[in-house]
């Protein structure tokens, strides 16, 4: 492979690590919005059964919306976060690879 090949996969890498950069931050605000939900119908319940608020049907499946699908959310994100953190580790490594494979010139 020559350096403009070299230099033209860089191209594409750098791309595909900005890309999965965002989709990684992206995961990592759904999982802070997972946590949030999760704690919040946690909250609610423990007020609704020490009697600080009443709790009714609507409010008990609201209340359990929120915990489970808080769980359910903060499962999926972070196996995908984790999933877009190897392919960014490896888009990383591959770059490396290719920077150090061009031969490098003197400029005067």
């Amino acid at each position: 492979m020559d350096d403009d090949a070299h230099i033209a996969e860089i191209e594409k890498l750098e791309v595909r690590i900005e890309a999965l950069a965002e989709e990684a931050n992206a995961c990592r605000k759904l999982i802070l919005a997972s946590r949030v939900a999760l704690i919040i119908g946690c909250v609610w319940i423990v007020a609704s059964i020490v009697g600080v608020m009443r709790m009714d049907a609507l409010q008990l499946v609201t209340i359990f919306t929120l915990i489970i699908g808080g769980i359910v959310f903060f499962g999926s994100n972070k196996s995908t976060l984790e999933e877009k953190l190897a392919q960014l580790r490896e888009a990383e490594a591959k770059r490396a690879e290719l920077i150090g494979a061009i031969r490098l010139r003197i400029v005067h």
